[in-house]
């Protein structure tokens, strides 16, 4: 009787630590997968963009003890950091300090067809909720807006990710090295899509959303000392793409509305930036590009400009090279109107 107590009670234990194996065994499955699809490698959207930066924003949500442990793992088996996200990109990328080497070529000028920017301000009905801030603890000096969230890039090194790179992205990016040079900047996150589709306009009315945007982040913050409306142009590759020493870096062109009252104001100001990185970078910019059918919403303050970053065959190496490029001019710049 004993031994058939003893013999059940074994039975009964080894059951138990089965089960505690497959409940273990589970768990960590579930966990694995619940980390995976958290990461979103294989959905381009924004919220794939700030968690990609999270080290450069606001997003800080991976601080556990044993997330940490996974992140060294992660690091140690794939070189990515995921506590600085960014590193996938740099991990793709094959920077090297050599000295600005330009490749000169002849560029044919290009128009393009942007819609005309009303000058009124339409009276709008949106239900996103503004959600900008600075991942600075200083009041932000520098705004980018991207009137054309959706413009993107060629795959290029990401494609492996099933990402599509956008100038959203760009924008991450740009923000990212801006502010390790010391100039906090403000990042227009609401979209322009929802908007549109909240107000039943069609695409190209979407400086009317940027606008709406724009205005009210100028309105609320006074000391903001420069404004940027970044897009990506759509030309051939050798038009929009330099080689300077051993890297190629996606060309950038300013670009002005003529129509703006605040116009004279806002062409000194990208003639500046213009030469100062042509002082560096030659062949980096395409130059000054000046419509006077548009506004591009410049009327809202005497500092602000539309800069094109590279085309649409550029990929994320390219775009990248050219913000590691620009920021510290950009930053610099900035700097010294604050100073003013």
């Amino acid at each position: 009787m004993v031994k058939r107590f003893k013999a059940k009670k074994k039975m009964t234990f080894k059951k138990t630590k089965h089960l505690f194996y497959a409940i273990c065994i589970l768990s960590a499955m579930a966990f694995t997968f619940q980390y995976l699809y958290h990461l979103k490698f294989a959905t381009n959207n924004q919220e794939f963009i700030k968690y990609l930066l999270e080290d450069s924003n606001h997003f800080k949500e991976y601080n556990s003890g044993t997330k940490k442990i996974v992140y060294k793992v992660t690091r140690f088996l794939t070189g990515v950091n995921m506590n600085k996200p960014v590193s996938l990109l740099e991990n793709n990328f094959h920077y090297k300090n050599s000295s600005p080497e330009a490749l000169v070529y002849n560029e044919e000028k290009k128009e393009t067809t942007e819609p005309q920017t009303p000058t009124a301000t339409p009276t709008p009905t949106p239900t996103a909720t503004p959600n900008q801030k600075s991942s600075t603890k200083e009041k932000p000096l520098l705004y980018i807006y991207t009137t054309h969230q959706t413009e993107d890039y060629a795959s290029g090194n990401l494609n492996e990710f099933g990402i599509t790179p956008d100038v959203m992205m760009a924008a991450y990016l740009l923000k990212d090295r801006i502010e390790k040079q010391g100039v906090s900047v403000m990042i227009e996150e609401r979209s322009m899509g929802d908007y549109l589709k909240q107000n039943n306009l069609n695409y190209d009315k979407s400086y009317t959303a940027s606008r709406y945007y724009a205005k009210d982040v100028i309105d609320k913050n006074p000391n903001i000392d420069f404004v940027i409306d970044l897009h990506r142009d759509a030309l051939a590759k050798n038009l929009s793409t330099t080689t300077i020493g051993d890297k190629n870096y996606a060309k950038i062109l300013f670009v002005l509305g003529g129509k703006a009252a605040t116009y004279k104001n806002n062409l000194e100001h990208a003639t500046t930036l213009n030469n100062k990185v042509k002082e560096t970078y030659p062949t980096l910019t395409r130059g000054l590009l000046a419509r006077d059918y548009s506004i591009y919403n410049q009327d809202l303050t005497n500092h602000s400009i539309l800069v094109e970053l590279g085309g649409n065959e550029n990929t994320v190496d390219e775009v990248m090279n050219t913000v590691e490029a620009i920021s510290p001019i950009i930053a610099s710049y900035v700097g010294d109107l604050h100073g003013k």
